[in-house]
């Protein structure tokens, strides 16, 4: 799979519209209403639920003895209708154990380079975890690092072709001949005699709906294991085969005629004079001898999204979801695996306030404002002052102090941007402006 096809969909265009502004910054100045802090009564308590209920006004039960008398007695009754409780427990949806895997997310290699070529071009500092989050957006642009937890028994397959990952080689052989049987065989389909004799009913599957063939056709074994083998690989044979279903109908009977009367074939590519083979006989053949260096087989694979999210296996899958929505609501693994990616490619990664991490093309130098000459010492005095400005407040401010001199005030504009260039001056997505701070010694 090349790069081109792999990344399809993923271009500049798709980020120019992004929004990688700070949390801090994204909150528009508005009035807050502040309500009194105090302890509700009994009745606000209980109004402020019917509220939330839907305003329903419920007639309160009559107080007195003869209320309390009318109430059934506690215990257990006979005509209370309750269903026994180990009745009640059985229907209770059962989770299975979640797999011992630990999966990360890694960012995918064009859609980081995407991302780091407007960083360097827009010269403003980016919040890391907006970073991430554009990332996790697309399933182009991240991938998913997949390995067994420290002592767990797993073992994980990963087809050579695709990337795609299986719990066990029968089921990644399974995918193999299902999806790639073209890189190893020449298929065929030809047409045969269709199957003859009395058959007044035909079994279905009760998964797919394909239908499987009457009970009493020889190869009707066959393919209840086919179709067990491609739809339910999970499942055990026994509970596949409690779901299918008998179908008495002469149409259904007529279809399942048809579509034997057409056969599917596998001839080796290998071999021109091979002969043409069954899907049993293929498949057999490319689990003994073909499928060799293309099923590879590790405690840890990486494995691009968009593949993951096509996993048959729906433990796996499920593993998958579960991570992606542990990541979404923070992106810790992302975030560590961007550091020292945005790092190799020349990025300055800073805190502000010590709290938030953001990136920028520009390398913050914090330089004292006493030890600068006018206007940059007001233009960073005043940003002391007032923190997370914006340009034009800056603008408009030191235009004050300078009156209508041009001359000046083209200095003072073409000093801004001087200071934010060399990292004296550190400007956001959203415009907001701050002071770098100095780093300090560990």
């Amino acid at each position: 799979m090349n790069d081109e096809k792999k990344n399809q969909g993923l271009s500049a265009e798709d980020l120019s519209g992004l929004d990688l502004t700070p949390d801090w910054a994204r909150k528009e100045p508005g009035r807050i209403e502040i309500k009194k802090a105090g302890k509700p009564s009994r009745g606000d308590r209980r109004d402020g639920r019917e509220n939330a209920r839907g305003g329903r006004d419920r007639p309160r039960r009559a107080a007195g003895k003869a209320g309390r008398d009318s109430r059934p007695p506690r215990g257990r009754s006979e005509n209370r209708g309750a269903r026994p409780r180990a009745a009640r427990e059985d229907r209770r949806p059962r989770s299975s154990a979640p797999l011992p895997l630990k999966i990360s997310f890694l960012p995918e290699r064009h859609g980081l380079g995407i991302v780091v070529r407007r960083i360097r071009s827009a010269k403003v500092a980016f919040a890391l975890p907006a970073i991430a989050d554009l990332f996790l957006a697309k399933p182009e642009y991240y991938m998913l690092k997949v390995e067994a937890e420290d002592g767990a028994d797993i073992r994980l397959y990963q087809c050579a072709l695709c990337e795609q990952l299986f719990r066990d080689r029968d089921a990644a052989t399974e995918h193999l001949f299902d999806d790639h049987a073209e890189e190893f065989f020449q298929v065929e389909t030809v047409d045969t005699e269709p199957p003859s004799g009395n058959f007044p009913r035909v079994a279905r599957c009760g998964v797919s709906g394909e239908l499987l063939g009457p009970p009493n056709h020889h190869t009707y074994r066959e393919r209840i294991r086919e179709l067990h083998a491609l739809h339910c690989p999970k499942m055990a044979l026994d509970d596949y085969e409690k779901r299918i279903e008998t179908v008495e109908d002469e149409q259904a009977v007529e279809d399942w005629k048809i579509s034997q009367s057409r056969k599917t074939l596998y001839r080796p590519i290998a071999s021109e004079e091979a002969e043409a083979l069954e899907r049993q006989e293929a498949r057999a053949l490319l689990e003994k001898n073909l499928a060799k260096g293309r099923i590879k087989s590790n405690n840890r694979f990486i494995i691009p999204a968009g593949i993951a999210w096509k996993c048959s296996d729906q433990d796996l899958l499920r593993a998958y979801k579960s991570a992606l929505e542990r990541e979404k609501r923070f992106p810790i693994t992302l975030i560590h695996a961007l550091r020292p990616a945005l790092k190799h490619m020349h990025l300055a990664i800073f805190k502000i306030g010590g709290r938030e991490t953001f990136v920028s093309s520009v390398e913050p130098a914090p330089i004292k404002p006493e030890d600068s000459i006018s206007p940059i010492k007001e233009a960073l005095e005043y940003i002391a002052a007032h923190p997370k400005c914006k340009r034009e407040e800056l603008a408009a401010a030191m235009a004050e102090r300078i009156g209508e001199d041009e001359e000046q005030l083209d200095k003072m504009i073409k000093s801004i941007h001087w200071l934010v260039d060399c990292g004296h001056l550190i400007e956001f997505s959203d415009g907001s402006l701050a002071l770098p701070e100095k780093r300090k010694r560990r």
